[in-house]
């Protein structure tokens, strides 16, 4: 006979917290709360999504959120997991003063220190990234001035690294490179054979770096994911899984910006 305990199933209910609708989900000893939306459609069936660590319940046109709400409890087990997985997963930098941001595999210290144009200026310093923001700017113009700087500093530091590649696979012309600003890939290579590269690699270490621009420049011989496909990738990268799996694993983060 089983005597172990098993799990408690997390139970789940719908509060109203300052004004805006909240879900509570207890699980174990854990209590979370986690922001609601709610829209409205032209639908006859209740859905429910999970959108940036947010509850999104679609709903008939009539409907309200309470009314969902047997449907969500027996979602409770579906809702913690997902849930807790946005919880957990690595969070994007946040631009204030005094905190980090990857680059390269490290990370480098963000200072804050007023413009002395009327552009954001960035500038690495050893271990600093200094940002300059013109007085009465808002933090909002402080991402895109940093991904425009990351992005000025990608392609002259892949460059090498892919010539060298493309060499080790002996591939009579070495093929153009450009850079991508894409939000879910790391990499791509067209059926020309031009190849772009995620200026968002920056923030990684160089070892998953090169394991992209070996993913990449394999699919010049092999315009697939098989066997053969991997077989290339192995043989530029023997390791390539473990970098796969890494990048995978703290790249949610480096791509949330």
């Amino acid at each position: 006979m089983d005597r172990r305990r098993s799990r408690p199933h997390p139970s789940v209910t719908l509060t109203t917290t300052a004004g805006s609708l909240v879900l509570q989900i207890v699980d174990a000893d854990t209590v979370s709360q986690y922001p609601v939306l709610v829209r409205h459609g032209q639908r006859r069936t209740i859905g429910l999504a999970i959108k940036e660590a947010a509850l999104v319940i679609h709903l008939p046109a009539r409907a309200n959120a309470e009314q969902a709400l047997p449907f969500i409890q027996q979602k409770a087990a579906w809702l913690a997991k997902h849930l807790g997985n946005v919880d957990n997963r690595p969070k994007p930098p946040d631009f204030a003063d005094g905190s980090s941001i990857d680059w390269l595999g490290e990370q480098l210290t963000i200072v804050l220190l007023p413009g002395r144009t009327r552009g954001v200026e960035v500038e690495q310093d050893g271990q600093y990234l200094v940002i300059r923001v013109p007085t009465g700017k808002p933090a909002t113009v402080i991402p895109p001035a940093v991904a425009e700087w990351m992005a000025g500093q990608a392609l002259a530091y892949f460059l090498p690294r892919f010539d060298s590649y493309a060499q080790l696979m002996r591939l009579t012309k070495t093929p153009p490179l450009s850079l991508s600003s894409a939000r879910q890939k790391w990499g791509s290579c067209d059926h020309k054979g031009e190849i772009k590269l995620n200026w968002r690699l920056m923030q990684a270490p160089p070892a998953l770096i090169d394991y992209v621009i070996c993913h990449e420049l394999a699919h010049l011989k092999e315009f697939n994911h098989g066997p053969a496909f991997w077989q290339i990738v192995a043989t530029l990268c023997p390791d390539y899984k473990a970098r796969r799996k890494a990048l995978k694993e703290q790249g949610t983060a480096w791509l949330s910006w």
